[in-house]
């Protein structure tokens, strides 16, 4: 936290149904020296996809909705180019909606956001690719209003958060209100941070930025609360054992090639260990909740930074508990049998677009929608200022798109890892691709 300048973090760890470990570390509040504890109430930003996706399974499971049934079904005055959206592609983030809804007004309301958003064209044909989208999220909320008759905040109360005994967590914002709750903060670029009311003022509130983000960031909570709310889905409480199986299960495009993302979850492996988990980052705040199922191990971590990557913390901190899971950045080479391949890969980490080409899917994300082409870009400026000197193999194993490369990257500032997919046909697939600290 010190080298990260996180101001504070509340932290629980789960194990076999059991809560182990809950902690409050550093303070909520720097101006004010309000300690961080585990009570402690965070907008829990991304995390609340897990929950929404939750709310929908609630009612597959009691037979109101079918996940391969267009959305149309269910949400009234949907238009024509939403006809082949289904529910399970709302879900696993293959619909291909647009983000424009939220580039044009970020705090737009729900009552207003299914008309607005039915305006926008798609980014890509249903199931033709995969990229991360509010959009669905909300709409996956709104679907619940329609289909259940409640509001989405009543329904989850009323299905979800008094069932198991979350007292403290809410849709939109009402627990953020109480004295105990986090200061969002922003680092200025000059080794100070900001709080968020000096950043987010009148309009431009914290809560009316919430408040368009229902189904999608909205949820504030603590850590006790999201104990709870995952001992009862390991316990069967909510959803059925089929019902959650379904929502582990990677998302299929209509090339056959499987996402990295399920219903709610993103799904991969750590040195052979399963990993469902899920970030979040919001104005001020960022948080994880990451699941290592073979170990039935969970750590849930909330912060109050902006920018940080919540998932590697909680991986961190189960490091603590299952050694296995860490990653040896300085373990010898082995032999690479593809070394053609890796230098193309290296033309291509350090800005060579066309060194190696990517899978199309992957060319349509990056190329097709508003977040594709940020991240594609934040890559090639990230790698032009810190090129790659040199790849040394360290493990390759099976992907459900081909085989998983783990490299070590040498440049100037030190070594760190790429993980990078590559397909049977050679194509490298952009969105499988990490470049991190061991």
């Amino acid at each position: 936290m010190a080298d990260r300048q996180i101001p504070g973090l509340s932290l629980a760890v789960i194990h076999d149904r059991k809560l182990i470990k809950t902690q409050g570390y550093g303070f909520l509040n720097t101006e004010l020296n309000v300690k961080t504890r585990p009570s402690s109430i965070f907008p829990i930003a991304s995390m609340s996809k897990p929950l929404t996706a939750t709310a929908i399974m609630l009612l597959v499971q009691g037979g109101k909705v079918e996940l391969d049934a267009p959305i149309g079904n269910y949400l009234a005055d949907a238009p024509d180019h939403w006809q082949e959206i289904t529910v399970r592609r709302l879900l696993d983030h293959t619909a291909g909606l647009s983000e424009s809804v939220y580039a044009e007004n970020s705090w737009i309301g729900p009552d207003d956001f299914t008309e607005k958003a039915a305006i926008a064209p798609l980014d890509f044909e249903p199931g033709e690719s995969w990229m991360y989208s509010n959009t669905g999220y909300s709409l996956a909320s709104s679907l619940v209003e329609e289909v259940s008759g409640d509001t989405f905040s009543a329904f989850m109360a009323n299905r979800m958060f008094e069932p198991t005994g979350m007292n403290h967590t809410d849709v939109i914002l009402d627990s953020y209100l109480l004295s105990n709750h986090a200061m969002g903060y922003f680092a200025d670029g000059n080794d100070s941070l900001q709080p968020l009311s000096q950043v987010l003022r009148g309009d431009n509130s914290i809560r009316k930025i919430m408040h368009g983000l229902q189904g999608a960031g909205s949820v504030t909570s603590n850590v006790l609360d999201l104990a709870r709310w995952e001992i009862a889905l390991q316990k069967g409480q909510l959803l059925d054992s089929a019902m959650q199986a379904e929502m582990y299960e990677l998302g299929t495009m209509t090339s056959g090639k499987r996402t990295g993302y399920g219903l709610g979850w993103f799904i991969k492996d750590i040195n052979g260990h399963a990993v469902i988990s899920h970030g979040g980052n919001l104005w001020g705040y960022s948080t994880s909740i990451s699941r290592f199922p073979d170990d039935q191990l969970t750590v849930i971590v909330l912060t109050n930074k902006n920018g940080e990557d919540g998932d590697r913390i909680a991986r961190k901190i189960a490091e603590q508990y299952i050694p296995d899971l860490a990653i040896d950045g300085n373990a010898p080479a082995v032999a690479d049998p593809s070394p053609a391949i890796t230098e193309q890969i290296l033309a291509f980490v350090n800005g060579d677009e066309t060194a190696i080409e990517m899978t199309p899917e992957d060319q349509i994300a990056l190329t097709s929608t508003v977040r594709g082409r940020q991240m594609y870009a934040q890559w090639v400026d990230r790698s032009r200022q810190a090129p790659v000197k040199e790849l040394e193999l360290l493990a390759v194993a099976s992907h459900p798109n081909g085989t998983k490369h783990r490299y070590r990257a040498t440049t100037d500032s030190g070594a760190r890892l790429l993980s990078i997919v590559i397909t049977p046909d050679g194509f490298i697939s952009g969105m499988d691709m990490s470049l991190e600290d061991g």
